[in-house]
């Protein structure tokens, strides 16, 4: 399938017609409302070296597994050939309106109208009136991580990843250092070392397991996880009728549960992953 998204093709620079260097033009979208809008800019010649704007997506798997999931959503193949000349987001936006070009014409019942009453139905199917999309999550469940994971099992939803707290990430630290020590200890016979690595592991394992976790960033009230939730469930809303999200949306959703960026921290300028940012830096 995919090897690795290749770096982004280099612009070649040229003469401004009075002698002096005119930086390359690079194509950015500059609307958050209408992000098909497309204008050309110049680029500031220390903006790659000074910019750290990635997803850092594993190059080898992680870009395949994004790859993979927007090919399910928008209903179509992405070449090889497609995927290697990809290396920012905003390349990802362009392909997938080349393939899409009706996306945004298609009708059907408002996406987030469907994802807020099935919310709400398991939320509190005999009390809707106090459920609002104001209501703050925290007052619907002490747990994040139940809350979360009771929601998308009840209704079938994909919903945002919940993140764990800093003891939850301290315990699965832990656990993950506590296995591989215990491997390597009872490999070499050392079962005094490997016995008390395992019971650091298992206390790790109590940790996260009883770790009530946080919500995602940005996610404070029902009507925050809805507009996170529709990107996220718009093939599932397009077979019940709905009306998808629009494309950027969408990307930028599944963008941010693969990568490390949250989707309003996303913009077409943000690269894949690390490698694509190094190479660009270096050319």
């Amino acid at each position: 399938m995919l090897a690795t998204l290749g770096a982004r093709p280099s612009t070649a620079s040229g003469s401004a017609g009075d002698g002096s260097f005119a930086p390359p033009l690079e194509k950015i979208h500059v609307s958050e409302n209408d992000p098909k809008t497309v204008v050309a800019r110049h680029i500031d010649p220390l903006h790659i070296l000074l910019m750290a704007d990635t997803l850092d997506l594993d190059p080898e798997w992680g870009a395949i597994d994004l790859i993979e999931e927007l090919e399910a959503t928008f209903g179509f193949k992405i070449q090889d050939e497609e995927a290697e000349r990809c290396c920012t987001v905003g390349d990802v936006y362009d392909l997938i309106c080349a393939h899409t070009a009706e996306w945004d014409d298609q009708e059907g019942l408002c996406g987030s109208s469907m994802v807020f009453y099935r919310l709400r139905r398991a939320l509190r199917p005999d009390d809707k009136r106090s459920i609002t999309p104001s209501t703050p999550l925290a007052l619907l469940a002490p747990s994040p991580s139940k809350l979360m994971d009771g929601l998308s099992k009840r209704t079938g939803l994909r919903l945002p990843l919940h993140t764990l707290t800093g003891l939850g990430a301290i315990g699965a630290v832990l656990l993950l250092a506590g296995i591989v020590l215990t491997v390597v200890a009872s490999f070499n016979a050392h079962w005094g070392f490997a016995g008390a690595s395992a019971c650091v592991a298992m206390i790790a394992l109590i940790l996260v397991w009883r770790d009530p976790s946080r919500f995602p960033k940005g996610i404070q009230t029902l009507g925050d996880l809805v507009n996170r939730a529709v990107p996220l469930n718009s093939k599932l809303l397009k077979e019940l009728g709905g009306r998808p999200a629009d494309r950027w949306s969408i990307l930028t959703s599944l963008s941010a549960e693969h990568g490390k960026l949250e989707p309003a921290g996303i913009s077409p300028e943000t690269y894949l992953h690390k490698k694509s940012l190094d190479e660009a830096r270096a050319a």
